[in-house]
């Protein structure tokens, strides 16, 4: 049997990317010349949840297999400025009718609209991916690579003012938000749930069941091939994820434990957390 070489191997990839690319901007030059339909009909794929939860590990498998049009945060700064006067009442999705393109979509922070994603898209098929907050707290601190209490007050997720929460501690403005998404996933019926620490105890049964209970298909045999490999770039995450139970290293003080509890509870004890 042959097999593509290296440089092959790329230069086919690169074509796929181009031609991906051009696809969708003659998609979106389309919506320009047609009115947009509300709801919109198109059935899609929703992965969200806080960020450093697993999103992008987990979209890679599930979602990532060429299936469709798919849409994801990186680059696309388009989307947070959606995300953030949408869920500010200023703007609605009917305001954004570019989303219609696509089949797949991982934005975690769409975690925040997924009551008015649902309305707008009522066929849509939604993913929360949960993970344990203590340890959301520490992976944001290793992917900016935070070293001092006054570095993570520069993490962007730590900065933004779009969600309305009042806590001026650091660590507290993480832990809001991860409870903020998480309940507002709950207005929304038929979520389905994913927990990180599920996904990294069995990563291809995890898939499968999810993709079971959302109804899609998944090559059992690309999932294993794929399933241990880093699914974000060097520039992106240049170290291997912890896994569960990272907050236990000592990064974390005993007060920042305290805080993520206390403003987290509801939602840790209601996936297994406390």
């Amino acid at each position: 049997m042959s097999t593509k070489s290296p440089l092959v191997s790329r230069l086919s990839n690169r074509l796929g990317e181009e031609y991906e690319r051009f696809s969708e901007k003659m998609a979106i030059l389309s919506l320009r010349f047609k009115a947009s339909e509300w709801p919109c009909p198109r059935q899609q794929i929703l992965l969200v949840g806080c960020e450093s939860s697993g999103t992008t590990a987990i979209s890679r498998l599930m979602l990532r297999d060429g299936t469709g049009r798919f849409l994801y945060e990186g680059g696309n700064h388009w989307v947070w400025d959606a995300c953030n006067s949408i869920y500010q009442r200023q703007t609605t999705l009917r305001d954004y009718p570019r989303l219609q393109i696509y089949d797949r979509i991982k934005i975690p922070r769409f975690a925040s609209i997924v009551d008015q994603y649902v309305e707008a898209y009522p066929k849509v098929k939604i993913v929360y991916v949960l993970r344990d907050p203590r340890d959301v707290v520490v992976s944001a601190c290793k992917t900016f690579k935070v070293t001092t209490e006054n570095g993570l007050s520069d993490i962007p997720w730590v900065t933004e003012s779009w969600l309305g929460i009042e806590d001026q501690e650091p660590v507290a403005r993480l832990a809001r938000r991860w409870a903020i998404f998480l309940e507002q996933s709950q207005k929304a019926s038929g979520v389905c749930y994913v927990r990180y620490e599920d996904f990294c105890q069995d990563k291809v049964g995890c898939i499968l069941d999810a993709a079971k209970q959302l109804d899609i298909a998944c090559d059992r045999e690309r999932l294993l091939q794929l399933c241990d490999s880093q699914a974000s770039p060097p520039s992106t995450r240049d170290y291997k994820p912890a896994g569960p139970g990272g907050w236990k290293s000592g990064m974390l003080r005993d007060s920042d434990i305290e805080t993520i509890q206390e403003i987290c509870g509801d939602g840790m004890r209601q996936w297994g957390y406390l």
